[in-house]
């Protein structure tokens, strides 16, 4: 289970009482060593350094991160949030908004096409029914 989000391995993670988040740029291979902090609903914020070559700050929290409710995960500048609704980790844009699905709304061209039509409602009886209903089947064509 240790490759799902949320689930990081104890000897992965060192605590540290670090208070930047900077990236030392000590290398081992293609690894470096990373501050990062997290913090969520559930606990208060920590700094842990850990050696990844992972740049992404949303690979750096699913990685790392523990999936809990409110959980902000935050290296090098950069910040990736929980997001519990759509069950992944958003990326925080520089205006401070998160990063949106881009999938459900409106969009151009999608959709059914627009024909024109309205509900409309009649108090008429069987017989006028029948007529506009005929009426509307010879304007229709």
């Amino acid at each position: 289970m240790f490759g799902m989000p949320g689930i990081a391995r104890k000897d992965e993670l060192k605590h540290t009482r670090r208070r930047r988040s900077a990236n030392t740029g000590r290398k081992k291979g293609n690894e470096m060593k990373k501050t990062i902090w997290i913090a969520s609903d559930n606990t208060r914020g920590q700094h842990y350094t850990v050696e990844t070559d992972l740049t992404d700050i949303v690979d750096i929290a699913y990685k790392y991160g523990r999936a809990e409710s409110g959980e902000i995960v935050q290296c090098d500048g950069e910040t990736a949030g929980w997001d519990d609704s759509s069950r992944k980790y958003r990326r925080q844009l520089p205006d401070g908004r998160w990063e949106p699905d881009n999938w459900g709304g409106r969009r151009e061209g999608a959709g059914r096409p627009a024909t024109g039509r309205k509900k409309k409602s009649f108090y008429i009886t069987d017989e006028e029914n029948e007529a506009l209903r005929k009426y509307l089947e010879e304007l229709r064509q």
